[in-house]
């Protein structure tokens, strides 16, 4: 059976764009913005202050279709607290693959003409590049154009837990979006005020480790992490995004922004979207259709929920555990034929990984009660 014509794939590509652009999108943030205000509605009326905005805190991050600070296409997620749901999202672009391999022969041939056709272009709505500066301050970009809509939602995004990167806060700071009376504020998010080492630690470095946990339950830290979050849900918006195309082929604009617009349907409503977006672009849905993804969906679940029980938990920690000790014995056994330096390396690792285990277990209690001393008297 013959191959589909890159032409073909192409009109097809920009079918499934537009049907996202023009109707999946809005539909789809409408929607998470709805089930939002139902939420506080119900659950936290205070919220809702008397100019009829509602304040939530949210969970921003950033991703890159390519791993480093190379990346033409990048985007950026809030995704709120309470609910965990995906409240807007900005792709954005440094190319344009018409103007690659279209306007750029024309430019060196003809400025002039170039100009010209580069306006139609634009107008066209075939365009796609949308940023203009460096890869690595897309995410300063994409959260100064959601912070800069949220007021259209009727929600002001008072609180964001973010990673240690200053350069993004300190932006919607200078940005100020909801005048001098609503500052922005920063909540840290807890996994990455509580990361362990990455590398090993030696036997002069490692005396100093409880005196590091002990700085991490210093109470003007602990009251930059008074909610416990994190941005584990960005990240695992990230995997879905990513797992649609793969960062190591390269996707174009229009690819990166349909993945996206799936990935939060499925992170939202799970598989909803999908039909939706089936029926928009001449789909037939039927029972067997509705069925699968329903199915899927039930699966996705059950896989969620049992990988938050504390066994699975214990169990992940204890395979950890095991496969340092299995390394460490390996190494041990292979004796001359590894270097001796790596040797070393290697079993420093697998012993400082048991010892900093040992030591969190028995810091975890301190901080508990730090926090929820600093909760009472707040």
């Amino acid at each position: 059976m013959p191959g589909m014509h890159l032409k073909t794939h192409q009109s097809h590509v920009e079918k499934i764009f537009m049907s996202v652009q023009s109707t999946i999108i809005d539909s789809e943030l409408e929607d998470a913005q709805a089930r939002l205000w139902r939420h506080y509605e119900e659950h936290n009326p205070a919220a809702i202050r008397e100019d009829g905005i509602l304040n939530v805190a949210l969970s921003f991050d950033g991703s890159w279709a390519k791993r480093g600070h190379t990346s033409k296409i990048g985007f950026a997620s809030v995704i709120e607290v309470m609910t965990r749901l995906v409240i807007d999202f900005h792709v954005m672009s440094l190319f344009c693959q018409i103007c690659a391999t279209t306007g750029e022969p024309l430019r060196i041939k003809n400025a002039k003409e170039y100009e010209a056709w580069l306006v139609k272009h634009k107008e066209s709505g075939t365009f796609t590049k949308n940023y203009e500066g460096s890869s690595g301050e897309m995410e300063k970009a994409g959260a100064l154009v959601i912070w800069g809509l949220s007021l259209k939602y009727k929600c002001r995004f008072n609180m964001m837990v973010g990673d240690g990167d200053a350069n993004t806060f300190l932006a919607l700071t200078n940005l100020s979006p909801y005048g001098a009376e609503h500052p922005v504020q920063k909540e840290e998010c807890v996994n990455h005020e509580s990361d362990p080492p990455s590398t090993f630690l030696n036997s002069t470095v490692a005396e100093h480790v409880r005196p590091i946990y002990e700085r991490l339950t210093r109470p003007d830290l602990l009251e930059r992490c008074l909610l416990g979050a994190t941005q584990s849900a960005n990240k695992s918006l990230h995997s879905l995004i990513w797992a649609k195309c793969p960062k190591h082929n390269f996707t174009g604009y229009k690819r990166v922004q349909i993945a996206t617009t799936l990935a939060v349907g499925e992170f939202n409503a799970g598989s909803v979207l999908t039909r939706q977006l089936m029926s928009a672009i001449g789909c037939r849905i039927n029972s067997v259709t509705v069925e699968m993804g329903c199915k899927r969906d039930r699966q996705r679940i059950a896989r969620a929920e049992e990988a938050q029980r504390d066994v699975a938990k214990q169990r992940r920690e204890k395979r950890k555990l095991a496969q340092a000790k299995r390394q460490q014995e390996g190494v041990a056994a292979e004796g001359s034929s590894v270097k001796p330096m790596l040797v070393d390396i290697l079993t420093r690792r697998a012993v400082n990984l048991l010892r900093l285990t040992k030591v969190r277990k028995h810091l975890d209690h301190d901080v508990h009660v730090k926090r929820r001393t600093i909760c009472v008297n707040k």
